[in-house]
């Protein structure tokens, strides 16, 4: 008997599997090379002329990086938790991933699926998001265990090899510029969709919320105006 199979995948669409798992991406092929800056100096209080430029600048760029900085932090505090290998954190203490990196990560997984017993199919490199990112199916039942004793033996294998990694990689910058890149020549065919179907946008609202918004009129309506603007390219 074949065993079923679990897809792994970033994206919200439906794969073999009922079953959604931890996203797995795969890193760009420019290195992540400073996402997380250092904080910048508070600037001088002086009312002079050069001085405000010097604030203006300063408390334009800490938010972001600050931001992303929380971000890798609290992946180190999950990947420890966790019991992520020193391979893993040590990509994390640095707070990028080149492409080589992730792809090790990557490989390991699957090294520790398949040393387990669990069959792993189909891993192959696509990019439907603007960036690169690494799909693959596993075995959702092995001879001799339990359907749940599989899944806690896969679930093991993603959070020590590379879960945390794929995580941080998903949401960094470059990978949001380069989503938001792709969706830009579509956007005014998501907004004209939603509007079509009854929904209400006000204001200036980012990618990030009219997927959202488009999955809660979808839910509704059974329009997603995502792949309706994606079929009209």
């Amino acid at each position: 008997m074949v065993a079923a199979m679990t897809r792994l995948t970033t994206t919200a669409r439906p794969r073999r599997s009922a079953r959604t798992v931890a996203s797995l991406t795969f890193v760009a092929a420019l290195a992540l090379a400073g996402c997380g800056g250092e904080d910048a100096a508070e600037p001088d209080t002086n009312d002079t002329d050069a001085d405000a430029d010097v604030a203006q600048e300063t408390d334009d760029q800490p938010a972001e990086a600050s931001g992303w900085e929380s971000a890798v932090a609290e992946a180190m505090e999950r990947a420890r938790e966790d019991g992520a290998d020193d391979e893993q954190l040590e990509i994390l203490e640095r707070g990028e991933v080149t492409f080589e990196e992730y792809e090790a990560a990557v490989g390991r997984t699957i090294a520790c699926l398949r040393e387990e017993g669990i069959e792993v199919v189909d891993d192959e490199v696509v990019d439907l998001r603007g960036f690169p990112e690494i799909y693959y199916s596993y075995a959702d039942a092995t001879d001799g265990r339990s359907d749940e004793e599989t899944d806690e033996i896969s679930q093991a294998c993603l959070r020590r090899h590379s879960l945390h990694v794929e995580s941080l990689y998903r949401t960094s910058p470059q990978a949001e510029a380069a989503q938001d890149e792709q969706f830009a020549p579509r956007r005014d065919a998501v907004l004209e969709c939603l509007r079509d179907n009854g929904v209400t946008i006000e204001g200036d609202v980012s990618r990030q919320e009219l997927e959202s918004i488009s999955a809660g009129s979808m839910s509704e309506t059974g329009v997603n105006c995502l792949e309706e603007a994606e079929a009209g390219d």
